[in-house]
């Protein structure tokens, strides 16, 4: 089945029932009509013509009457004689089965006791998807009757009821490993009232989610990851300068990508998500950013504090105050290799030196030789612990043996485990990458039995 678009699949008795003593109608999901599917408001009002139009209906006034039938307006307890006469819908299913219109209900008196907008998505969202809405800020997030994109009316005013609900409405579409879409009246230019009122939904596949939810509830680094708002804004050092953040996502040392994959996580709990117990609900709450390519734009306010230095060059930082582009200065990063012999006892030591250093003497002269520093200011230098060495670089700022900042070096990194293998160097550059790599492949020490 589909949705129905003319009059001639509305039956009575069947998909409509027509009680003129309580004049009442109502829609029953039988037959040519699916309850998710709906029938056109247009294709109702079409039917009530027909109808109208035999000598079986035409003691009885006409239920309702077409307003402005472009914008999806439609008058319920009203012909167009103008009288008032009562009639409306049944029940609430009836009114979910309506779609692409939205009424206003009268009752016999003339007084006005419902109004009703068909809230109407655009674009396209995955198949499955649940959208969910709220009236106002703060307001609890209600989900649509249905799935996939929404075309229902809403009811804004009841007579005697909630009558506040006119305010400024938005329409969420969360859904896992989905980029996240939300929208408002402005997008559209809509306004709230009898008629249609559109939003813009559309989502796809976001390339940066690295886990499921169930991995992010059972599986480190998500497990540690913390999310906090603060009452007032922490100032952080970026580069040297103080900014003030307010939204604080401790990412537990992984990459921009698993905290990225953490805060969407987040936005669709129906619950407190600030470990502050502030009350922000997860699916009302503010993204915390999007990615432009590899970036990562944050949000006003949004830190991520503990994050990979391989990640931190991705960030684009707005802080409280609005001071947008803020960025970490650009750090290098990557592993030192070492080949099994050189780790074997845990006497093995390394140290990365500066080839030919602008002040300070060229690898290999015997003295005043230069060891690189890490993004830190500590030498890289130290006992061989594993086949693969992390290291760091801060490569905007690091100023050492005369270098002019975001410059490349010339390094070489040298290594030897007594009695297990022989000394080795290697040579190579540091760059602006975080994924550099220098590796010893260290002889064995044949000797070692005659090491004392």
């Amino acid at each position: 089945m589909a949705l129905i678009t003319s009059r001639n699949d509305l039956n009575v008795g069947t998909e409509i029932l027509i009680d003129e003593a309580a004049r009442e109608w109502e829609l029953v999901a039988t037959g040519n009509l699916n309850a998710k599917d709906g029938v056109n408001q247009q294709a109702v009002y079409s039917k009530f013509v027909d109808l109208w139009s035999t000598s079986t209906y035409q003691d009885s006034p006409m239920p309702s009457r077409a307003g402005n039938v472009k914008a999806g307006n439609y008058i319920f307890g009203q012909d167009d004689s103008g009288d008032f006469n009562g009639w409306k819908p049944k029940n609430a299913a009836t009114i979910s089965y309506l779609r692409n219109g939205g009424f206003e209900q009268y009752d016999a008196s003339g007084t006005l006791t419902t109004v009703a907008s068909s809230w109407t998505g655009l674009g396209g969202i995955n198949a499955g998807a649940q959208p969910y809405y709220i009236f106002a800020q703060g307001d609890s997030p209600i989900d649509f009757t249905y799935d996939d994109q929404p075309n229902i009316p809403i009811t804004i005013f009841e007579d005697g009821g909630d009558d506040n609900r006119a305010g400024s409405p938005t329409v969420f579409v969360r859904e896992q490993g989905q980029l996240y879409t939300q929208s408002t009246l402005a997008d559209t230019g809509s306004t709230l009232g009898g008629d249609i009122a559109r939003f813009l939904l559309s989502n796809r596949v976001d390339d940066n989610i690295t886990a499921t939810d169930n991995e992010v509830e059972t599986l480190a680094p998500y497990t540690s990851m913390t999310y906090t708002r603060l009452v007032s804004p922490q100032q952080t050092d970026i580069g040297g300068v103080d900014y003030p953040f307010d939204r604080i996502i401790d990412a537990n040392g992984a990459t921009i990508e698993e905290a990225h994959t953490f805060a969407q996580y987040l936005l669709r709990q129906n619950s407190d998500i600030d470990e502050n117990a502030s009350g922000e609900n997860g699916k009302t709450a503010d993204l915390f950013g999007t990615f432009n390519g590899s970036d990562y734009i944050a949000t006003q306010g949004v830190f991520f504090n503990n994050l990979a230095v391989s990640s931190r060059g991705q960030l684009n930082l707005t802080d409280t105050t609005g001071q947008a582009g803020i960025k970490f200065p650009s750090v290098s990063s990557g592993a030192l290799g070492f080949t099994s012999n050189l780790t074997s006892g845990g006497a093995g030591t390394y140290t990365l030196f500066y080839k030919t250093p602008v002040t300070g003497n060229p690898y290999g002269t015997g003295t005043g030789q230069v060891i690189v520093e890490d993004a830190n200011g500590n030498p890289i230098t130290g006992n061989i612990t594993g086949t693969t060495i992390d290291f760091d670089f801060a490569y905007s700022q690091n100023t050492q043996a005369g270098f002019a900042a975001n410059t490349d070096r010339e390094v070489v990194l040298v290594g030897i485990n007594p009695a297990f293998a022989k000394f080795q160097k290697a040579e190579g550059f540091i760059t602006d990458s975080t994924a550099l790599s220098f590796s010893l492949v260290a002889q064995d020490d044949t000797a070692h039995e005659d090491y004392v």
